[in-house]
C-alpha cells in the first residue's frame, strides 16, 4: 500500500515539474556517451569568436589539444542565433523570449595525417545543432535580464560545443591503441 501511494506521489511530481516547462540546464554528458580525440583539428569559417573560445575551454577541460596536424578536422560553416518573443504582456510588449542558437558542421579526415585513407572527405555530412531556451523579460530589471541572456547564450554555446565534441569520430589509432 505505501509502495502504491509512493509511486502516485512521484508520478503527481514528475507531471508537475515537467508541465511547468523545469530541465535540467549545463548537464555533462555521460562517459559512455562521450567519444573523444585526443587532438582535433578546427577551421572556423563561421568567424565565431565565443565559439570557438568555447570549444578550446572544453577542450583543454577534456585533455585534448586543438592542433592543425589531427586525423580529423571539425569544420564550423556556419552559427545562427535567434531571439524571438514568446509572449506579451498587456502593454504589447514582450514579456517572454526564446533564444536559438544553431551551428552547421561537419568533419574531414586530415589528407596529411594519412594519405591512403579510405575515407571519403567528408566523414560526416553537413549537420546542425540545435540548442533553445526561453526566458522571462521585465522592464524593471533590464540590467539584470540581459546579464541573464548573456549567461544563458554562454551555456547554449558549451552545450553546443559538447555535442559537437561527442559526434567526432573516433581515431583509427586510437582504436587500435585499445585493441592491443
Amino acid at each position: 500500500m505505501a509502495r502504491g501511494v509512493a509511486r502516485c506521489v512521484l508520478l503527481a511530481l514528475s507531471l508537475v515539474i515537467s508541465a511547468c516547462g523545469w530541465q535540467l540546464r549545463g548537464g555533462q554528458l555521460g562517459d559512455a556517451e562521450i567519444r573523444t580525440l585526443r587532438e582535433l583539428s578546427v577551421h572556423n569559417h563561421a568567424k565565431n569568436k565565443p565559439l570557438y573560445l568555447a570549444l578550446k575551454d572544453e577542450m583543454l577541460d577534456r585533455g585534448m589539444t586543438l592542433t592543425n596536424t589531427s586525423e580529423y578536422t571539425l569544420v564550423i560553416n556556419q552559427v545562427q542565433l535567434e531571439k524571438r518573443p514568446q509572449a506579451f504582456g498587456s502593454t504589447g510588449l514582450p514579456v517572454q523570449y526564446q533564444l536559438l542558437m544553431s551551428v552547421n558542421y561537419h568533419y574531414l579526415v586530415n589528407p596529411a595525417t594519412d594519405p591512403n585513407s579510405e575515407h571519403a572527405p567528408y566523414v560526416t555530412e553537413n549537420s546542425t545543432f540545435i540548442s533553445r531556451r526561453t526566458y522571462d523579460f521585465d522592464t524593471e530589471l533590464i540590467a539584470a535580464k540581459n546579464k541573464e541572456e548573456l549567461d544563458l547564450l554562454q551555456e547554449m554555446r558549451y552545450e553546443l560545443v559538447r555535442r559537437l565534441i561527442a559526434k567526432a569520430p573516433i581515431a583509427e589509432q586510437t582504436a587500435k591503441q585499445t585493441d592491443r
